[in-house]
């Protein structure tokens, strides 16, 4: 069960933060460099969809998060330790 969540928190998270890479380097710069009627087009249904999906997924990966350090706490205390 360990393994488990450790590997949803990992992938979850990777692909939280994937996304977050995508759009900033991506997908902004090209909607910054078209017209603002295109702009604006584009970015609506865009932030539209990000915005009905992605709280699920912040959520997600914080409640994953919490399990991975209720399940594993004598790991996660040492890597909270050694960020210190």
């Amino acid at each position: 069960m360990k393994i488990v969540i450790m590997l949803l928190s990992l992938l979850t998270t990777g692909m939280l933060v994937g996304n977050e890479w995508a759009v900033a380097l991506f997908v902004h710069p090209v909607l910054y460099s078209v017209r603002d009627e295109a702009h604006v087009r584009v970015a609506k249904p865009l932030a539209r969809r990000l915005g009905r999906f992605m709280p699920f997924w912040y959520a997600i990966s914080l409640v994953l998060a919490i399990l991975q350090l209720l399940v594993t706490p004598d790991q996660s205390c040492l890597l909270l330790v050694a960020v210190r």
